[in-house]
């Protein structure tokens, strides 16, 4: 899930996304790396996003990949009719 904010000092909007979410998504997929941070004073998660850009470009790359094979796939299911 992503959240938009406001940032009160600036009366800018903000997109992110919640680390929480990311943590455990991370661990549903047996992946451990340190992309986030937690304030134990503030019980709060925090992404460091410079951190996930690497990981969002390449799973970009993997899914834009399996789109290409699954187009070729479907060109030759209809080109076998």
């Amino acid at each position: 899930s992503s959240i938009v904010y406001s940032d009160d000092t600036r009366d800018r909007k903000h997109r992110g996304l919640i680390a929480q979410e990311v943590k455990d998504v991370l661990k549903d997929n047996d992946i451990e790396d340190e992309i986030y941070s937690y304030n134990e004073e503030e019980d709060r998660y925090s992404l460091i996003y410079t951190e996930i850009i690497p990981d969002l470009i390449n799973c970009i790359k993997y899914q834009q990949k399996e789109i290409e094979e699954l187009k070729k796939e479907i060109q030759k299911l209809k080109e076998d009719k």
